[in-house]
């Protein structure tokens, strides 16, 4: 999914306004023509608050076009 946000900055004034959609998802057409982009990799944080082991390691990623895409 390509995913959209937007945030209000400015409240409504005259309170007749609102602002809807705040997200917007959209699927890729064709998932083999798009790409992910690792914007920022998180810290990992150990499962259990152990030092060692599983964990958890969440990444902000990106779905870009690739201009490389075949027909298949």
């Amino acid at each position: 999914f390509k995913l959209r946000k937007r945030r209000i900055i400015n409240e409504p004034t005259d309170g007749t306004g609102n602002c809807p959609h705040l997200v917007e998802a959209i699927p890729c057409e064709d998932p083999s023509c798009f790409e992910w982009l690792v914007v920022e990799l998180e810290e990992c944080i150990p499962d259990n608050e152990k030092q060692c082991g599983p964990g958890t390691q969440i990444p902000q990623v990106q779905c870009i076009n690739s201009d490389e895409c075949s027909s298949i």
